[in-house]
């Protein structure tokens, strides 16, 4: 719904996309309605991040990922654009590993207590940082693990399969 646009540009995303492909960014009031637009897609707000997030000492455009198992965070990094608004790694974008803020870690513990349902969970939570405000842009039921070998994370990855063995496959063998 248009009318629930706040910002100045608006994303169009494919709803089960991956890797950054099928964005589109519009000014709000040049988006163009006649693309396939149906629950297959998403119209959402871009938030200004141009900022940065200065506790993490990052100048500019990105995002912040966290992958999540069973309500503990694995590893996080924020992704920085080659050029553009479009962060993705598969889109050029760099990875920066960091731990994850505080307030980034309370919104996630609030999102836990919903996930839960599901049981055993391995999921993603990506943030923006504008206007002095972490906001979570989106949710993924299958975060690519890609960073952590393409970006020399191997401390990370060993974190994260240590914490998935021992938080889900233990557990269902034993």
């Amino acid at each position: 719904d248009m009318e629930k646009i706040t910002t100045e540009k608006a994303m169009l995303k494919p709803r089960f996309g991956h890797g950054g492909f099928g964005i589109k960014i519009y000014d709000k009031n040049k988006v163009i309605l006649k693309e396939k637009f149906s629950t297959d897609y998403i119209l959402q707000e871009l938030l200004d991040t141009t900022g940065g997030v200065p506790e993490l000492g990052i100048k500019g455009v990105h995002d912040i990922r966290s992958v999540i198992i069973n309500g503990v965070i694995a590893y996080a990094y924020v992704r920085v654009p080659k050029t553009g608004l479009l962060a993705n790694l598969h889109q050029g974008g760099k990875a920066i590993n960091v731990t994850a803020p505080n307030k980034v870690v309370k919104i996630i513990k609030k999102i836990d207590k919903y996930m839960k349902v599901f049981g055993d969970r391995v999921y993603s939570a990506d943030f923006f940082f504008s206007n002095g405000e972490y906001h979570l842009v989106e949710l993924n039921s299958k975060p690519g693990f890609d960073a952590c070998g393409k970006y020399g994370f191997a401390e990370e990855e060993n974190k994260f399969f240590e914490l998935f063995f021992k938080k889900i496959l233990l557990k269902k063998m034993g």
